[in-house]
């Protein structure tokens, strides 16, 4: 996935930075209002941004882009694996402490015209079950 620097209206380049992927569905933030500056990976589900990863933020840029990308293959191999493959996926999960995140929750917005996905999504789980 290849990244471009976009800039914020409103914000310094001191306190925010932003990434966004080629597709525009996938974004890493900077946020550096607190010693030392966090990225966050998010990724678009058509009506919000949500976490592509866990629910929290990376301590470099790197680790937020493997994140970014590690959701879409998981995404890609949902939509073209068969049905174990989905059941495998379905439960996947990012992290091990409250910050975890399921992130299958979701469709994000590339996919959601997607024939194959219609049937699939119906099975989904809407939230996160504790």
């Amino acid at each position: 996935m290849n990244w471009m620097k976009k800039r914020v209206r409103g914000r310094t380049s001191k306190t925010f930075k932003r990434w966004v992927s080629e597709c525009g569905d996938y974004r890493i933030e900077w946020r550096g209002e607190y010693e030392p500056g966090r990225w966050y990976a998010t990724v678009d589900v058509g009506w919000m941004w949500s976490f592509a990863g866990k629910r929290g933020a990376y301590r470099t840029q790197s680790a937020a882009m493997k994140a970014a990308e590690y959701h879409r293959r998981c995404w890609e191999r949902y939509l073209v694996g068969g049905r174990a493959c989905r059941a495998k996926l379905k439960g996947l999960s990012v992290g091990t402490d409250f910050r975890a995140n399921r992130i299958m929750n979701y469709p994000p917005a590339w996919c959601a015209g997607d024939p194959r996905l219609a049937a699939l999504t119906r099975k989904l789980p809407t939230k996160i079950s504790r």
